[in-house]
């Protein structure tokens, strides 16, 4: 040893038996009796705590369930545990060990660590040291305790376990090593018996074996925790066992267990006996904490630990127990063994006065009391903390032991030890849950009950009322919902048993019966679960296995084995009703998808303006975004807002203006019922010409050298005229022209529309983007994705919005397109719904320490593939549906897992059976044959659904295996021959064209004015009345109907409403004349009551109703009329969802008046009634002059069609749509569908009829264009007359034979000259594509109907194929070369697979697959090489070289390669790292870096890190650097379709290349950042210092169509201060920085290298000396520094002080928290400069027990104690430009008040208050109170007493709670007020059995919608056993 290296040691104290030792302590008479401390026998799931050593000798241990415990030690005294007093000795014997040093550890409530080091002076030796401890614990408080002392806290812990009970174990220096060697695997701490298991398991047989393994070989062998342990351990310097790096004052207790606990009743009690100890500990010490924390530590040696901070100090054991069950549930891995569990408070801090603030008074004998009442009222709270895991038995068994207890009459009994006198022998008796029954002398019956039940009823009564509408009733259906684990079993004899489960609300119950011997018969079962077959056998291999396990799958099953066990025969018959589920991860990654529709890009962001005219936007005066209740009023009409200067920039030299995300300018800002409405925007300007000078250069939009001119012909091609879409650009605002950017009445030419927002940005940091088609998912490769922010507009910290993440896409084929889908969906950019199936893919990767699938997995149907090959050894958990990988994967590995679960449909099931025998041979010789088979059934479905119902595949197998293994050489032959259907049903559907069947939408009272009931419909009728006086001004009428179903409109291809007229007045000439002299129109595409009443109806879509087809203005009954909705009327709908009725004159009309029989003019009403929008079945294409449709309707009970319907219309002048040459003036009609392959398949059928006998194509194919592409394409030429048919309720089939290629209708063969078939059943079809050829003659075909009805394949074929498998492994470990004690080689491995398959034998399709690979460690450098093989190509290849650990201990590196040629990926990465602290240098360096490449985009990323940290006893100085790099290119760097193995080398240098690149030049992004921070401790005094100073610059070039570049630049100090619990710390920051465009002029940027990106952020400071020069403090006031910030700055100060309570009346107006921070952030862009202010402050008060009658005051004495909280939050925003203050100042204040009185014991009233406001003056208030006690009546008593009177008295305990809750706010225009008041009631029998009740009412009221009144009754009961 060093003479600078201090040697440690370490005491390890445990007191023997505590408990135990305690209670005979206590009452001398129990000693030398078995003493068992934790619970009565009767005390049904109490747990053993602590049992004396004389209890011990009959096996009893703790963490046991009592009721074992008495099983083992009948004799045994037991008693309940004390707590309290064990807490008092335990802190008593604690303040001894600190006496002898500072630094105790105390991990539970009887053991701690006591760290000797440097007390030798004081005390003497150690061991002298150890011997004092024991005699001064054993005089002061009469017990022993157990000490071990050496060099490490693992050792010294498990030498106190040698010598027990009161003995002392010393493990001297320099021996531990020899100590662990001759110690048995027994005695080595932290080994339970499934690890030594393990340990044996492969061959290690004691400590010196596993001595002698590397480790790498442990760290293969199990694992990084385990081996990692194991290698550590056995070496005697295990040290991480016990550590605790503790950054506060902190105290806790921890327990190993003997054994892996995993019941959840039992974890959760000894969390509670800990809770116990460090809560009384934490009394002791007169201190207090905010802080808990839970450590857990893993059967693999795994450590998690969790903590949490809650807003006030913890003040009762009950919070302090909730607080960390919920963070243990929070972190538990549920099922996962456990060996060590702690809790703890952490961050603790010292008060004068601590009693005070406690819950107890000062009197000692009260605070005892006190804490008794505590832990009384945690047991009743919570029952439920049991031992053991409760099963399940059915509700009848649980009511008839309820009333055979009632029926007792016995009274309530409860055991009571005074404090002073000890607990007597109990009577020895079974605990009441287990039966036993002797029949006779030689047979023995057991019956066990246990679980609980619970139930709760609940119904409803709604009464709707007030604003317009009709009073109605409601009786919503009545809810029950019930919770329940019960289990009863029977066991006869020890073999033969009956047992029945219920579980999951008795969704999931079991019924078995069965035998369980020793002899030939091992095990039968007859059940509904639990029918498996072992998987030992070869078939598991092939995927043929019928393990199964606990999903519902009803048979038998047998298992035979000989005494000899040298075979084994099972055999299985069973029906499993399961379904399929799947998951798919990539590596350890848990893969989420969100899927975006491409018409979803972002309105309202940035902007584009013709080129020649980007001077102009330097002119720009104000942006007004269209807002709900604006402050400005447009001439369109619409209202406004007028944006801040922060919230909008304007990039000249790109003719750009950028709004800001919060602008509220994206689709759907208008509010959550208009999420398809987009805002307008407008621009003024502060010359008046500037609009007008913009829309005369956008030029016209048949030129095409203008900006409109290319516009069209990038977007409108030849397939819509723009002009049709476009809108007047200019209006007026404020008394100034302004130029509408952005409107819903038609197509912006300004708006880029290639944004879109993935969320927020933390959400979204590891994600990638492609193209996709959705329901392939094929990626569309033309496009790629770059990720971005609001690089112009965002703030560095902004409080009044979160930072969101955007994705610019980009056409590779066309780099200068704002719109990247013109070619494939331009209909898009024009406020249609997409109709390419084209969308977005999100893939968001979460590392994951397991993969995780559903807990309701049956065992043995988890198959999990590796990039789509079958991965053998994967095990699943079902306790904790975890799934463990037979093999290592790389992060691009695709792991696609597959599973079934339960399905409750019985005709869905499979038969499954199987027969298996296993012989072993020799020791090293064994083999297998199985037979096995699966064949679903399909009792009530002939066809299953494509993509939901799961292909019902079944098989036959005969499976062999044999197996060699000896010596290190493993060899292995399995083979399998089955025969395989890959869908039993009787076919598939691919295509129901279940679509959307038109709905009835009815009218409510609020729909519009004056709404009224009509007896011929349904639902109110709006009414619009014409009168004369409208006759005589010539004015409209009109009136605005809200349409709750208006959204769907925009997907609709018509319209269906119901309208009446009412006109009687008239005389029968002018009644028939109506329809002339009047003009009746529907608009649509506005909201009702906000759009202006004067409007152009030609900007909007309308509809004269009263044509000859439509409306009869004559006819006053009910007419249903039918609009049809053009491209031109969709995409006019973003303005409202909602319509206008509108009567006029009519123009034409010759007539001039028209006389009615009583009247001189005209007069009546008509009215508007319920409405149907029929939505588009199917994406049509058609040549303009025509009108077509599509709706879905049903043809059969089980089957729809979509019809498609058109018309030639030569009138139609406003669709937009010019003819696509490609269409040829035909039909086009496409429909998408899961893919599905039909080469399985022998027929395909079609449903389909047609009034028209024209010719028609049917292609299926993968969702492109090329004809490669396509699987199948019939072309009809003409059909049999008697298929041709005007009527439209007969569909007729067509099949297609696939095999023989013929094609019936109706089962009548069609003659091969009237069709053409082509078929390639290798192309999996996803679309399906209907052309209607209208242009073999139109005037034939100027209308007519079509139905394009179900899709499915039929038929299909039955298969053979042989599979097999070979494989041969040698491995040899330790040592094998050696020369003068240098290692050569070691630890040798090399291994070759192959799986080989047929095919289909009927037209074999051979298939081979082999994996070899090698590894060795070779001169101190570990080698491994893989190698995978497809036929006799290879298709992946792998290397990794690391240097071994031992040889250079300071220095490593480490190179993984793998290429992979078969999906066309590369990976590499490269380590380095130099460690000179083994040298005794404080230094620390180290460099990664790795790349990965692909055919879509090559990526690199690299770090480098050097840290120099000196440290000592007392202060810590050190300082950090780092450099990050990362690039990105949108393609592949090395890769090519054409790559094979002999680039293996090549294309690894070129790899090398990118990862070790000083930048490309083509990268669509890079990154660069450099850091450094100096940071240190330093006592002062009392008080503790951490300073840190930290300096950051980084930079990120960005190539999204205009390349970018943004350098940023922070500087930040933290001054943190802590004293006697008082904590102050101010934080001031400030950061900078730039984006600037590398086309512009100004910038200089030469090359495209991370060396230029440094070099340019480092020039780039000389452009930012205001960051370096403006002074703290004075830069907040410097009114001059607006002027001198040339780009963006923010300064960012921040002060914190948390005071410690003085509990005393001045924590009632002193603030226990207070915070302010204050940003200044600048922002200069072109011809805008922003200045803005932020400002929070947080005031927290926290008053606790200064009132009542147990406070030092004692000011009031009817209630005991009271706890005040309270917060105040203060957010303001200011905005200035040219140093005025904006009129858009934004604020938000909040409030929070929470009040808690304990009136008595269990008597308590909570209430809060909760307020907000902002700066739109919306508001919200929310406030509580709840009064809940115990009582001695209530209403169920009284019931009870009149029902029931024999079973009053065993009531013991009464509880009732009333609850009233008040919410008030105005959030925009719509009010709320809801008010609810609750009555709850329980009531207890026998402490098992409980009934509750709960009555209340709430009354809300909302603007807008009708009053609800709704009472509520509910009921409930539950019951333990």
């Amino acid at each position: 040893m060093s003479n600078h290296e201090v040697l440690r040691w370490y005491l390890h104290v445990d007191l023997d038996a505590f408990f135990a030792s305690v209670e005979q302590l206590d009452n001398p008479e129990l000693r030398g009796k078995p003493v068992i401390v934790g619970g009565l026998p009767e005390d049904r799931r109490s747990v053993v705590s602590t049992a004396s050593y004389e209890a011990r000798v009959f096996g009893v241990h703790s963490a046991m369930p009592t009721f074992q415990a008495y099983r083992l030690c009948p004799q045994g005294i037991f008693v309940r545990g004390r707590m309290h007093r064990y807490a008092e000795l335990s802190h008593q014997i604690m303040n001894i060990f600190r006496d002898y040093s500072p630094d105790v550890d105390q991990m539970s409530i009887d053991e701690a660590f006591i760290d000797l080091t440097g007390t030798e002076k004081l005390f003497g030796l150690p061991e002298e040291t150890a011997k004092k401890i024991k005699a001064r614990v054993k005089e002061e408080t009469g017990l022993t305790v157990s000490i071990g002392l050496a060099t490490t806290k693992y050792l010294a812990k498990i030498a106190s376990g040698l010598s027990k009970p009161d003995g002392f174990y010393h493990i001297k220096h320099g021996e531990e090593q020899n100590f662990m060697l001759n110690l048995p695997l027994s005695k080595v701490w932290g080994l339970g018996p499934k690890s030594q298991e393990l340990i044996r398991s492969k061959g290690l047989n004691s400590t010196r074996d596993i001595f002698e393994k590397e480790y790498e070989t442990l760290e293969f062998l199990f694992g990084k925790n385990m081996g990692s342990f194991l290698y550590n351990v056995v070496r005697g310097i295990e040290k991480d066992s016990f550590s605790r790096e503790t950054k506060s004052h902190s105290i806790s207790a921890e327990t190993t267990f003997p054994f892996d606990l995993t019941d959840i009743y039992t974890i959760e009690t000894e969390l509670l006996e800990l809770a116990h100890g460090v809560y009384f500990r934490l009394l002791k010490e007169e201190s207090y904490s905010r802080t808990a924390f839970v450590k857990i530590r893993y059967d693999d040696f795994s450590t998690s630990s969790v903590q949490e901070t809650v807003d006030r100090n913890i003040m009762t054991l009950d919070s302090f127990f909730e607080i960390i069950k919920r963070l243990f549930e929070k972190k538990y891995q549920n099922g996962r063994g456990i060996r060590l569990l702690g809790v703890g408070f952490d961050n603790i801090v010292k008060e004068e006065k601590p009693y005070q603030q406690d819950l107890f008074s000062d009197n000692k004998d009260e605070k005892k009391q006190a804490v008794e009442k505590a832990i009384l009222s945690l047991s009743k709270k919570h029952p439920e903390i049991k031992v053991s895991k409760a099963r399940t038995i059915k509700g009848i068994i649980a009511a008839l032991f309820l009333a055979t207890s009632f029926l007792q009459k016995t009274e309530a009994q409860e055991i009571n030890f005074p404090e002073n006198e000890s607990p007597k022998e109990l009577p020895s008796k079974d605990p009441p849950t287990i039966y036993e029954y002797d029949i006779n002398d030689t047979n023995h019956v057991d019956f066990e009950l246990s679980g609980y039940w619970s139930g709760f009823f609940t119904q409803n009564l709604d009464f709707t009322f007030g604003n317009g509408t009709r009073p109605a009733f409601s009786l919503p259906t009545p809810v029950f919902s019930q919770d329940v684990e019960l289990s009863a079993r029977i066991l006869l004899n020890k073999h033969w048993y009956f047992e029945a489960d219920f579980a999951d609300e008795f969704k999931k119950n079991t019924i078995a019966a069965g035998y369980n011997g020793n002899g030939l018969i091992r095990s039968f079962r007859m059940a509904n679960r639990g029918i498996t077959m072992p998987a030992i056998y070869s078939a598991d291999y092939f995927g043929f296995g019928l393990s199964g396990g606990n999903n519902q799958a009803p048979g038998l099953s047998l298992s035979l084995k000989p005494a000899s066990e040298l075979w084994q025969a099972d055999f299985l018959l069973r029906y499993d009703m399961t379904e399929v589920h799947s998951a798919v991860f990539y590596g350890m990654n848990s893969v989420n998808d969100y899927k975006k529709d491409i018409s979803e890009f972002l309105y309202g962001r940035e902007f584009r303006f013709p080129e020649s005219k980007s001077q102009l936007l330097q002119e720009i005066s104000a942006v007004y975004v269209e807002a709900n209740g604006g402050k400005f009023t447009a001439g369109d009409g619409r209202k406004y807002n007028r944006l801040s200067s922060d919230q909008y920039t304007v990039i000249q030299h790109t003719a750009r203006l950028i709004l800001s995300s919060d602008a509220g300018g994206n689709k759907g800002n208008l509010g959550s019922d208009k999420a398809q409405q987009i805002p307008s925007i407008i621009v003024t300007f502060r010359s008046k010409t500037s609009a007008n000078e913009i829309v005369m250069a956008e030029g016209r939009w048949e030129e095409p050298a203008t900006f409109l001119g290319k516009i069209q012909r990038k977007l409108g091609g030849g397939k819509y005229n723009l002009s049709k879409y476009s809108y007047n650009q200019l209006t007026s605002i404020n008394g100034e022209t302004a130029l509408i950017i952005q409107s819903p009445a038609g197509f912006s030419p300004f708006l880029c529309p290639n944004y879109y927002d993935l969320g927020n940005e933390k959400d979204t940091a590891d994600s990638e983007v492609t193209v996709i088609f959705e329901t392939s998912e094929k990626t569309l490769p033309q496009f790629s994705a770059v990720t971005t922010n609001e690089t112009y507009t965002s703030l560095y910290t902004d409080f009044f919005k979160d930072n969101h993440s955007f994705v610019q896409i980009i056409n590779q084929d066309d780099l200068d397109s704002i719109y990247p889908f013109a070619e494939l969906a331009p209909e898009i950019y024009l406020n249609l719904s997409n109709e390419s199936n084209i969308c977005l893919l999100t893939r968001i990767f979460t590392p994951q320490d397991q993969i995780r699938i559903s807990k309701d997995a049956a065992d043995g149907t988890v198959l999990v593939y590796k990039n789509g090959i079958l991965m053998q050894g994967s095990s699943y958990n079902h306790s904790t549906g975890i799934v463990k990988l037979g093999e290592s994967v790389s992060q691009s590995d695709k792991l696609t897992i597959t599973w079934q679960e339960d399905s409750k449909d019985f005709s869905q099931g499979a038969i499954t059976a199987g027969a298996g025998f296993k012989a072993n041979f020799l020791p090293w010789l064994t083999g297998d044959i199985a037979l096995t088979g699966r064949w679903p059934l399909n009792f009530n479905k002939n066809y299953i659904a494509n993509g939901t119902d799961g292909i019902k595949n079944g098989f036959v197998a005969l499976s062999s295996g044999i197996e060699y293994s000896r010596d290190g050489l493993t060899l292995r032959e399995k083979t399998a021959l089955s025969v395989q259907k890959e869908n039993t049903a009787s076919g598939l559907v691919v295509l129901n064209q279940e679509i959307y069947v038109p709905k009835t939408f009815y009218l409510e009272a609020f729909a519009g004015k004056n709404a009224k009931a009509d007896p011929g419909i349904t639902g109110f009728c709006i009414p619009l009345v014409w009168n004369s006086i409208n006759e005589s001004q010539n004015l409209p009428a009109q009136t605005d109907i809200k349409l709750t179903g208006g959204n769907l409109l925009m997907n609709s291809s018509s319209l269906v409403v119901a309208v009446k007229a009412d006109f009687q007045n008239l005389e029968s000439e002018s009644l028939q004349s109506l329809n002339s002299y009047l003009d009746v129109y529907l608009i649509a595409g506005i909201k009702a009551g906000e759009t202006a009443d004067s409007i152009e109806i030609e900007n909007y879509p309308h509809w004269k109703l009263n044509t000859s087809e439509k409306l009869d203005l004559s006819n006053n009954n009910w007419q249903m009329i039918t609009i049809e909705l053009s491209d031109w009327d969709r995409s006019r709908l973003t303005a409202g969802n909602d319509i206008r009725l509108l009567i006029k004159k009519s123009e034409d009309t010759s007539l001039t008046q028209l006389t009615s029989g009583q009247h001189g003019g005209i007069s009546g009403t008509l009215y508007f009634g319920p409405y149907e929008p029929v939505l588009k079945a199917s994406s049509l294409k058609a040549p303009e002059e025509y009108l077509v449709t599509s709706r879905a309707e049903i043809y059969d009970a089980e089957k729809y069609a979509v019809h498609i319907k058109w018309k030639k219309d030569t009138s139609i002048s406003n669709s937009g749509f010019i003819t696509d040459s490609d269409d040829e003036g035909n039909i086009i009609s496409t429909e998408y569908f899961t893919p599905a392959d039909f080469s399985s398949y022998n027929f395909l059928s079609w449903d389909f009829s047609t009034s028209a006998n024209l010719p028609f194509t049917l292609i299926l194919d993968s969702q492109t264009s090329t004809s490669s592409d396509t699987a199948l394409q019939l072309e009809i030429q003409k059909l049999p007359e008697n298929i041709v048919s005007s009527s439209t309720g007969l569909l007729h089939n067509l099949k297609i034979d696939l095999k023989t290629k013929e094609v019936f209708i109706d089962g009548i063969k069609l003659s091969s000259y009237t069709y053409t078939l082509y078929i390639n059943d290798k192309i999996i079809p996803s679309r399906q594509k209907l052309i209607l050829k209208l242009s073999e003659n139109q005037d034939l075909y100027r209308k007519g109907d079509f139905y394009n009805g179900r899709l499915t394949y039929s038929e299909s074929e039955v298969y053979c194929n042989i599979q097999n498998y070979a494989s041969v492994k040698y491995q040899k470990d330790g040592n094998l070369i050696c020369v003068n004690n240098f290692v050569l080689l070691k630890d040798f491995l090399i291994y070759a697979d192959s799986t080989q398959s047929t095919g289909k034998l009927s037209s074999p399709d051979f298939s081979v697959n082999s994996n070899t690979g090698t590894s060795a460690t070779i001169s101190g450098i570990k080698t491994k090489v893989d190698l995978s093989l497809q036929k006799e190509k290879i298709k992946s290849a792998g290397h990794t070289l690391s240097t071994d650990s031992q040889i250079i201990p300071y220095l490593s590196a480490e190179e993984k390669y793998y290429f992979d040629i078969t999906s066309r990926e590369i990976r590499k990465e490269d380590n380095f790292s130099l460690d000179l602290s083994k040298l005794r240098i404080p230094v620390k360096t180290s460099h990664k870096t790795n790349t990965s490449d692909t055919l879509l985009h090559a990526r690199q990323n690299s770090n480098t890190n050097f840290d120099l940290t000196w440290k000592n006893e007392k202060y810590t100085a050190g300082f950090t650097s780092d450099i990050t790099l990362s690039q990105k290119l949108n393609k592949s760097f090395c890769l090519s379709e054409q790559n094979n193995i002999s680039d293996y080398f090549s294309n690894w240098a070129k790899t090398s290349g990118i990862q070790f690149s000083t930048g490309m030049k083509d990268a669509v992004r890079r990154d660069s950042e450099m850091s450094a921070k100096i940071f240190g401790v330093i006592p002062v005094y009392q008080a503790e210092f951490k300073p840190q100073l930290e300096y950051i610059l980084s930079g990120a070039y960005k190539k999204p169509g205009n390349s970018l570049f943004t350098d940023k630049e922070k500087l930040s100090l933290t001054l943190p201060f802590a004293l006697n619990g008082n904590a102050l710390s101010f934080e001031i920051s400030r950061t900078g920085g730039a984006t600037n465009n590398l086309s512009s002029q100004d910038f200089i940027y030469t090359d495209g290298s991370y060396l230029e990106d440094i070099k340019t952020i480092i020039r780039q400071q000389k452009e930012h000396k205001y960051f370096y020069t403006s002074i703290p403090f004075y830069e907040i006031f410097d009114t001059n520094l607006a002027t001198l910030v040339t780009n963006d700055y923010s300064a960012f100060y921040e002060l914190k002080y948390n005071r410690k309570l003085s509990n005393s009346l001045k924590d009632l107006y002193l603030p226990s928290a207070v915070s302010f921070t204050l940003i200044r952030d600048i922002k200069n862009q072109s011809s805008k400069k922003s200045d803005l202010y932020q400002m929070k402050a947080v005031i927290t008060n926290t008053s606790i027990n200064n009132f009542g009658s147990h406070s030092k005051g004692k000011i009031f004495g009817w209630f005991e104690q009271e706890e005040l909280f309270s917060t105040l939050t203060g957010i303001i925003k200011l905005p200035y430009e040219n140093r005025i203050l904006y009129d858009d100042i934004r604020y938000q204040f909040s409030a929070y008040l929470q009040l808690m009185l304990l009136i008595k014991e269990k008597t308590t009233i909570t209430s809060s208050l909760d307020f907000s406001i902002d700066n739109s003056f919306s508001w919200s208030t929310n406030g509580l109170l709840v009064y809940e006690r115990p009582c001695n009546n209530c209403l169920f008593y009284v019931l009870v007493d009149f029902l029931l009177p024999r079973f009053k008295g065993n009531v013991t305990a009464m509880k009732r709670k009333d609850t009233l809750n008040i919410e008030l706010s105005q959030i925009d225009k719509e009010s709320l007020q809801k008010y609810t008041y609750k009555h709850f009631a329980e009531i207890t029998f026998q402490e098992h059995f409980s009934i509750n009740g709960e009555i209340g009412a709430s009354f809300t009221h909302k603007s807008d919608s009708a009053d609800l009144l709704s009472l509520c009754l509910s009921l409930g009961a539950k019951a333990e056993f």
